[in-house]
């Protein structure tokens, strides 16, 4: 029986590529979108994506280079139910979850927890070229929405990741959205970063994109 190839890096890769591909307007059809006149009343784009494709916006609302044909067009990336965050300095909730930040201790077991996806130490390829200092910039600058349904808190989850990095950023999906704000408001102030909750949803994308509250955040 042959082996499978290890796709899953080299998929993310391809996709990160695409959409930046998408947005830079290289492709034909963006391009023609972009093209300044044809399209007079594009003012807004929304990059939206739901538990694992909500993980990939945040990381790549940080990660990609500002696109000059868009300068007059507002992004926003929505970053719904997130099993998990690209955490910003070395800092993470204490082992209560109640709102205090420290160095996770040994006792924790989790020497690498601040190493990418969960943090800025050894960054891919794609994150390495914007560099730490631009993310962080790019953190306070740029339009993200962390949704967030107020009953996707199942620590049990089929799902949920479960690393090392991802468990110490607390114990169900919504308590770590909630927990990763906080992180930003208590170190990263000013940002462009805000919490929405959806009352009474789980982990539905569904159930996420049609509330009141999923589709103010996209069709803004």
């Amino acid at each position: 029986m042959s082996r499978r190839p290890p796709v899953g890096r080299a998929f993310v890769a391809v996709l990160v590529t695409v959409l930046s591909l998408l947005l830079m307007a290289q492709h034909t059809a963006a391009r023609e979108i972009c093209r300044e006149g044809l399209f007079p009343n594009l003012e807004k784009i929304t990059v939206v994506g739901h538990s694992a494709g909500g993980q990939f916006v945040q990381r790549f609302a940080l990660g990609h280079a500002p696109i000059e044909s868009l300068t007059q067009v507002r992004v926003r990336y929505v970053a719904a139910n997130a099993g998990s965050y690209l955490y910003l300095n070395g800092l993470r909730p204490g082992p209560a979850f109640d709102g205090g930040f420290a160095v996770p201790s040994e006792a924790a077991g989790c020497a690498d927890y601040n190493r990418y996806e969960y943090g800025l130490d050894r960054l891919n390829g794609y994150m390495s070229a914007a560099g730490r200092e631009k993310i962080l910039e790019r953190a306070r600058q740029r339009e993200i929405v962390l949704l967030l349904g107020t009953a996707d808190k199942d620590p049990g989850h089929i799902a949920l990741p479960r690393k090392c990095g991802a468990r110490l950023q607390g114990r169900h999906r919504l308590e770590r959205g909630l927990l990763f704000k906080m992180h930003l408001d208590r170190f990263f102030k000013p940002h462009e970063t805000r919490a929405v909750l959806v009352p009474g949803v789980a982990h539905s994308s569904r159930g996420m994109f049609v509330s009141k509250e999923g589709r103010a955040e996209i069709f803004f």
